[in-house]
């Protein structure tokens, strides 16, 4: 009996967003964010690294913040519950990473890796409603938060030179390792943010 390849589909599908939003594991961008860090203060100065750990110490907070609030005072009509940090958070790591990394070059080279950070990010966010971990909106909006935290950044920073090449090859293998060594590990803190949501709806927060 011949199977039907369309039974397979969902579960292919599953499997690919699966190994996607492993991208996004908080524990694996926290690496990366700390790798970018480390290069700014040593090549940029101490102001550069600290504007850039401040922006996303910033963006987790918000973001943190935000799914506190939403899962008190959920918004039922928009399917608002908890705005997806997986989205947020690459946005803003993904893309401080391609900014230092290729800062006004015009090289084909630039415009790939710019191209192909977007394409991630934007997967990521897929990922988490396919997932059913998010709403599109929770995504749509988890993303926002990441990428204003990003322009925060460009922003406050100052003419910076691109990184070297070598190096960015390493910092491009850094999470693909880390997704290899962490794939099914994730850093998760929901149910805490959870529990915290629960009190504060029933004794701070009056929805």
């Amino acid at each position: 009996m011949r199977s039907n390849p369309r039974a397979h589909r969902p579960t292919r599908m599953h499997a690919f967003a699966r190994s996607i939003t492993d991208f996004g594991n908080s524990g694996l961008l926290l690496v990366l964010s700390l790798l970018i860090g480390l290069w700014l203060a040593v090549t940029h100065g101490r102001r550069e690294a600290a504007t850039w750990l401040l922006v996303v110490g910033a963006c987790a907070l918000v973001l943190a913040l935000s799914k506190l609030y939403f899962r008190a005072c959920p918004v039922g009509d928009w399917q608002l519950r908890s705005p997806s940090g997986h989205a947020g958070f690459s946005a803003l790591v993904y893309g401080g990473f391609v900014y230092c990394a290729t800062v006004r070059e015009v090289r084909w080279s630039d415009w790939a890796l710019r191209l192909a950070a977007a394409l991630l990010i934007g997967l990521i966010a897929w990922s988490r409603v396919t997932l059913r971990s998010h709403s599109w909106v929770e995504a749509v909006l988890g993303s926002g938060i990441g990428l204003a935290a990003l322009a925060l950044f460009v922003a406050c920073g100052r003419t910076r030179t691109p990184m070297p090449r070598h190096l960015t090859l390493v910092l491009l293998a850094v999470p693909l390792l880390l997704w290899v060594s962490m794939h099914g590990l994730p850093l998760n803190i929901e149910p805490l943010l959870a529990r915290w949501a629960r009190w504060l709806g029933a004794h701070v927060l009056s929805c």
